[in-house]
């Protein structure tokens, strides 16, 4: 045996008996710290001053018993075993003592039996520290796991038998309850939709069974008040108090599903009409020229080319085309049945799928159609604009090639018809063209004013026009964010485009003037609209002649205090490659915006972060992507050039604008990086009306093409 020190206390009043006790110990290699009480009081002074490992007791003294010192153990150290170690004992006071607490009662003149005693006692009581410890350990896992569970994020809940027994308070949140008492008895298959409980079940089933089930399925929520939400799933088993129970993680994916079937909806539809694009046009006619070769039903393809739509453009703006594109629209599903396939698959290009049609009915419908067309002309400006257009019918035999080909032979019959149109109205352009050449003629005899008495005009007289086009959030938060440009109108009402009469502004100084009169005019217009409840949020380019212009500033907060707008609403673009020139004079008037509370957002922003990191800390809060880095996204060396520009906008907390996008080719790639605004043409020109319709983070997306317009779009 190992030696140990063994604290040991004796009741007893004979010194012989201790030393008795003393050498019996010494012989089984016991290293004694040892103390001898005769009484009560010694007991407790002996109790209070040190540690004991254990109590051996006479049972019967003058003064003191086993029964006296029992009694004190249990009030001050209960853990400390006590054996009765005397010369007599009758069978009662044996059991009346054991009864008491004992753990041993050992004659004298067997003192043989007391070591091993002591040695059982002494092993008793460790195991009983160990128990201590390990239920301490157990208890701080529980608070600790509880805390976790309680303040964890996720969503979780225990159940047993399919019965909630606990619930953390994101659960309780999620779901719309109060307290866990509120769902004791509410079963958890009522959280989810009816019509799902067989599939719930089934993977509670394999759940509980061990079986991993990859990836983590998806249910429809249900909320107290009857609230349909998407979530997922995640369960395993767990043991609680000897039950098994299954532990149930719930998380709300309805953001992430509206982001996905937005990205969806986008990758199958025209932006502007809402009708199917040519992507998606092409798959369907894959499909039914598989069905035509296979089953022998009948299909008709339209191919239609409303070629007047490229004249009301040029002569009335693309938001004048645009409106008649969405009179088209609605034509077209006039006049379509429910089964058609309709799509925009080019600029003015339209075609149309027609199921179970013969020949004679698809060319009733065209017929229709260009009636209706002639019948609905887009009245503007006091002038009409008919929209004729040329209209080329293929049925689908399963014998004209691929879905490609066909196309291409609807095409090519189509320009055959519009050829045919252009020779009738060939008389009619070589009088227009008369004219025009007369009217150039004259114009060219007359002087030429200068750009400064151009722009100064222009300047004079209000002849310049704000446009604006949105900048979307491609996550679908809600809010409405313009980016204001300017045009002149000349003395012919043609728009005269920033990058003719920006450069000549600079040359002549007039670029100051220029700035402060979009700044004045625009905060004017937001004013209106913010009157109207739209919170509307204005980018406004800054030119390189503001970094020097000491009365900008003034103009500026002028300008907020008598439109009463929140400075927050106003982000001033500058462009990084000037900045990047200047960072002195960019970060003084950077900081003079920020004082104002304005916004400041960088600019055709390239590959590198050195002129982001030069900048004050938390200066800029937008980053513009130089749109021919977006251009090149799908390809393997941008991807990896763009990640450092992205990741150091993110840890700066600063937001991303993806520019010039003009088609959902590149949205998934955008929406992979991170970015969080898109801009560009396939979501709306530049337009002089603020009607682009923003989708707020609670909007559904609709997949059907029963739905006339994409909600990425207005209709007003």
């Amino acid at each position: 045996m190992d030696k140990k020190i063994l604290r040991l206390l004796i009741v007893d009043d004979s010194p012989d008996d201790a030393d008795l006790l003393y050498r019996n110990l010494r012989i089984a290699r016991f290293m004694l710290k040892s103390q001898r009480v005769t009484d009560a009081a010694g007991m407790q002074a002996a109790l209070e001053k040190s540690k004991w490992d254990i109590v051996v007791s006479e049972y019967l003294t003058p003064a003191f018993g086993a029964q006296q010192a029992l009694n004190l153990l249990k009030q001050t150290r209960p853990h400390i075993p006590l054996i009765v170690f005397t010369h007599d004992i009758s069978d009662e006071q044996l059991l009346s003592i054991m009864q008491a607490g004992a753990r041993d009662v050992i004659i004298k003149d067997r003192a043989a039996r007391l070591i091993p005693a002591i040695a059982r006692e002494l092993d008793a009581v460790n195991e009983y520290k160990e128990l201590r410890r390990a239920n301490r350990r157990l208890t701080e896992m529980e608070v600790k796991h509880r805390a976790m569970v309680e303040h964890a994020r996720e969503a979780v809940c225990f159940c047993h038998e399919g019965m909630h027994i606990e619930v953390n308070q994101s659960y309780l949140d999620i779901f719309g309850y109060e307290s866990l008492e509120e769902l004791a008895g509410v079963p958890v298959l009522n959280l989810i939709e009816k019509n799902e409980h067989g599939a719930f079940k089934e993977y509670l089933k394999r759940t509980g069974q061990g079986k991993t089930v990859s990836p983590p399925p998806q249910f429809q929520g249900v909320t107290k008040d009857g609230t349909r939400f998407d979530i997922e799933v995640t369960a395993v088993p767990v043991t609680i108090q000897g039950e098994h129970c299954i532990q149930i993680a719930v998380d709300d994916i309805s953001k992430r599903k509206a982001a996905e079937n937005r990205l969806t909806y986008l990758s199958q539809h025209d932006a502007l009409t809402g009708l199917y694009n040519r992507q998606y046009f092409q798959q369907s006619l894959k499909e039914r020229i598989e069905q035509a070769g296979s089953n022998g039903d009948h299909h008709i393809l339209l191919y239609l080319d409303l070629y007047d739509l490229n004249k009301i453009n040029s002569s009335l703006g693309y938001s004048a085309g645009d409106r008649m594109l969405l009179k088209i629209t609605k034509l077209f599903r006039e006049h379509l049945d429910e089964e058609a396939v309709i799509a925009r698959i080019g600029g003015v290009i339209f075609a149309v799928l027609l199921a179970g049609k013969t020949e004679k009915q698809a060319a009733k419908i065209s017929t229709n159609i260009r009636k209706a067309l002639k019948q609905s002309p887009l009245c503007e400006k006091g002038s009409t604009y008919e929209c004729h257009c040329s209209v080329s019918m293929l049925p689908l035999d399963g014998e004209l090639g691929n879905a490609q080909d066909i196309l291409l032979k609807a095409q090519h019959l189509c320009e055959q018809k519009r050829s045919a149109a252009a020779k009738r109205s060939r008389s009619r352009k070589k009088k227009a063209s008369a004219v025009k050449a007369k009217k150039a003629a004259a114009d060219a005899s007359a002087k030429e004013p200068t750009w400064q008495q151009r722009i100064q005009s222009a300047l004079d007289n209000n002849a310049i026009k704000l446009m604006y086009q949105p900048i979307v959030n491609l996550h679908g938060a809600a809010g409405e964010y313009y980016e204001v440009l300017s045009r002149i109108v000349d003395d012919n009402g043609e728009l005269i485009l920033p990058k003719d009469f920006i450069p000549e502004a600079e040359k002549t100084g007039q670029i100051n003037a220029i700035d402060k009169w979009v700044i004045q005019h625009a905060i004017e217009s937001q004013s209106a609209l913010h009157q109207e409840g739209r919170a509307v949020t204005f980018f406004i380019n800054l030119s390189l002649a503001a970094f020097s212009d000491q009365t900008l500033i003034p103009h500026i907060q002028n300008c907020l205090e008598e439109n009463n707008i929140t400075p927050r609403y106003i982000v001033f673009e500058l462009d990084e490659p000037v900045v990047a020139r200047n960072v002195e004079a960019a970060a003084q008037l950077i900081s003079a915006l920020n004082n104002q509370g304005c916004t400041v957002s960088l600019d055709n922003v390239g590959r590198e972060v050195d002129t982001l990191l030069n900048l004050p800390p938390h200066a800029v809060r937008f980053l513009k992507i130089d749109g021919a880095l977006i251009g090149k996204i799908h390809s393997d060396d941008d991807k990896e050039s763009l990640d450092p520009l992205l990741e150091t906008a993110k840890k700066l907390d600063i937001k991303t604008v993806a520019k010039y996008i003009e088609d959902s080719r590149s949205l998934s790639d955008l929406w992979t990086f991170g970015f969080d605004y898109v801009q560009g043409d396939y979501f709306q020109q530049a337009d002089s009306s603020l009607n682009y319709d923003f989708l707020d983070e609670k909007d559904e997306t609709t997949l059907s093409s029963d739905s006339p317009l994409s909600s990425w779009r207005s209709l007003s």
